[in-house]
């Protein structure tokens, strides 16, 4: 956190941070430097020309390289002495490294060649097969900055997973939730088109709850898309959905909901909901939704449900059953509703179980997820 802290720091100063590493390395080489055996109007030039254009190496690098290798060129070219080569050697590798991260390899490398052959011509010329050793410096701008760049690919690859995390997981919660809204307006559809000739008034009131699921359904596709548009969204679970603030209050809507759908369901809740992580949360919530979905589409005439969730330590247990038909056609509950369900209760490292119930009949959902 600290050194992320310093990058993001130092990228948005980059001017006047350049300037300042201008500066040291001014210093640094200076101290380093055998000045004495040129003119002091030659040390100057050449000191401007191997620092100033460090205070550019962002914004114009290719320049500020070639103005740093002439400087290199008339320093050596002076020189006979081993140790010149200190004079401006933090310069070029710092253009090294300058253009291996911004540039690309292939600038870095055009780069580098130009000092390996100003360097080998200096070692001829001037002091002998000592100066090749200064080719060893060259290591280190490379390493350094392939090191950043495989650390930048790693970064970018990360997105782009998260990316595709998030847009799954939001592809999952418009799923759950524009099939859940669809699933109970076209059971009361159904249930209202049979019965507005022998019994208008429960035929009204389906027609005024498929009303409220529609609404319902609207509001949360809105909540998502709002989501979706904002550059900095709102703190949200990993799975994309708001955390639930009272869980508890939204198992209770849930169930009324259900009920006035068609299909009773009974809410059992052993512990306290509150304070669940909002990946918990909304993973319960969806699961619980889902499940009583399946139950209203397939239980069948007059199915009952129970919602039950118990909250132990280190975990809740979310169960749901009903004594409809639907087990008969199990096959019908194992769609993309179900596998939904799973990856839901494995993103928040729990585990999902479904299937009919032997002993009471219809079928049962079980999740059990850690807190």
């Amino acid at each position: 956190m600290i050194v992320d802290g310093f990058i993001a720091w130092w990228r948005g100063r980059a001017i006047r941070t350049d300037a300042l590493l201008a500066a040291v390395l001014l210093v640094v080489d200076s101290a380093a430097a055998p000045f004495h055996a040129v003119p002091t109007w030659l040390w100057i030039l050449t000191a401007a020309l191997l620092a100033a254009p460090v205070a550019l190496r962002r914004s114009r690098p290719w320049p500020a390289a070639v103005v740093v290798l002439i400087g290199g060129v008339v320093w050596l070219s002076t020189h006979v002495e081993a140790t010149a080569f200190h004079f401006g050697l933090a310069s070029t590798l710092v253009f090294a490294y300058t253009l291996l991260v911004h540039g690309g390899v292939r600038d870095a490398a055009a780069f580098t060649a130009c000092l390996v052959l100003g360097i080998v011509a200096w070692s001829w010329w001037r002091v002998g097969a000592v100066g090749l050793l200064v080719l060893l410096w060259l290591v280190v701008p490379w390493a350094v900055g392939s090191a950043v760049l495989a650390a930048r690919r790693q970064g970018a690859e990360s997105a782009r997973l998260t990316a595709a995390e998030e847009k799954v997981a939001m592809a999952r919660e418009m799923h759950d939730t524009i099939a859940h809204a669809l699933s109970v307006m076209v059971v009361l559809a159904d249930g209202a088109a049979a019965q507005i000739r022998t019994d208008p008034q429960r035929a009204e009131r389906a027609l005024r709850t498929m009303g409220e699921a529609g609404r319902t359904g609207l509001s949360e596709l809105r909540r998502m898309l709002d989501v979706l548009r904002q550059d900095h969204p709102p703190t949200t679970g990993p799975d994309g959905a708001a955390p639930h603030r009272d869980p508890g209050n939204d198992l209770v809507a849930l169930a009324e909901q259900m009920t006035g759908a068609g299909l009773p369901t009974r809410l059992v809740l052993a512990g306290s909901l509150l304070g669940l992580p909002g990946t918990v949360s909304s993973g319960l919530y969806r699961i619980a939704q889902e499940s009583l979905t399946n139950a209203l589409r397939h239980g069948g005439v007059g199915s009952r449900a129970v919602l039950e969730v118990v909250v132990r330590e280190g975990e809740v247990e979310l169960g749901v059953s009903d004594d409809g038909a639907g087990a008969r056609g199990a096959v019908g509950r194992g769609g993309n509703g179900l596998t939904g369900m799973r990856e839901r209760a494995h993103a928040c490292g729990g585990t999902l179980s479904a299937g009919p119930d032997p002993v009471r009949g219809g079928w049962t959902v079980r999740a059990v997820l850690p807190i």
